[in-house]
Order: C-alpha cells, then sequence, then structure tokens
C-alpha cells in the first residue's frame, strides 16, 4: 500500500532444525529441477525426511502413489453403487404402496446397486489399466 500500516502484512518465521534429507531430482548447473521418468510424463521431485537410497525414495513414492489410487477408487465404487441405488429408487417408490414390499424391495435394490457398482466399477478399472498399459 503506498502508506503501511501496522497489520498489512502478517511475517512468520519458522527454525526448522537441520537434519539429513534425501532428495531425488535432476540437477541442472547448480539448481536441483524435477525430472520425469520414461513410464510417467509428469515432472516429479522426491523428497523424504533421513537417508534414503534413490531406489527406496522410489518405493515410498509408489506405496504413497497406491495408496491414494486406492482411496479414489473405493470412492469411485462407492460413488457408482449408490448411483445405480439412486437409478433404481423410481421402481421403490412404486413399491412403497405397499408396507411389506417397499422395504424388502429397498434392501433388494440396495443389493442390486451394489452389484451394479462392482460390475461397472470393475469394468472403469480394467478399462483403466488397458489403456495406461
Amino acid at each position: 500500500p503506498a502508506s503501511p500500516s501496522i497489520g498489512d502484512l502478517r511475517i512468520s518465521f519458522e527454525y526448522i532444525p537441520s537434519s539429513l534429507v534425501s532428495i531425488a531430482a535432476k540437477q541442472q548447473n547448480s539448481t536441483l529441477i524435477p525430472f520425469t521418468m520414461p513410464h510417467d510424463p509428469q515432472p516429479l521431485v522426491l523428497i523424504e525426511m533421513g537417508s534414503y537410497s534413490a531406489s527406496e525414495l522410489l518405493r515410498i513414492y509408489k506405496n504413497n502413489n497406491d495408496i491414494v489410487t486406492w482411496c479414489f477408487r473405493a470412492v469411485g465404487f462407492i460413488l457408482m453403487s449408490f448411483g445405480w441405488y439412486l437409478e433404481f429408487s423410481h421402481v421403490r417408490n412404486l413399491a412403497d404402496w405397499g408396507r411389506f414390499f417397499g422395504g424388502v424391495l429397498s434392501g433388494g435394490l440396495m443389493l442390486i446397486g451394489f452389484g451394479m457398482g462392482l460390475v461397472t466399477w470393475s469394468i472403469v478399472i480394467i478399462v483403466a489399466w488397458l489403456v495406461w498399459r
């Protein structure tokens, strides 16, 4: 601002004690830049606290990547199953006219949604794997 005053800008400092850090990056002159792996076009820099070899850093990266991938797959499966359940909800609404059939049919439709979600989820995972490979 033209006339700075107290509170215009907040500055904070942190102390990070010196420790051993392992870094996997491409060295260009005196700086480190991201590198690309042959099968993955996205640039990558790996940093971990402690002493690790390059293969250990890549193993840690792969394990973390696998966890994130399976979390996305689980969320996708839940959303697909719920979507199929909602797709059949009009049948449940028709069956709600009879008290007994509404409850039984709702549970059955939930199982059908789960099964259809499992089938479509598997197809998506297989197609994605084939495209990636």
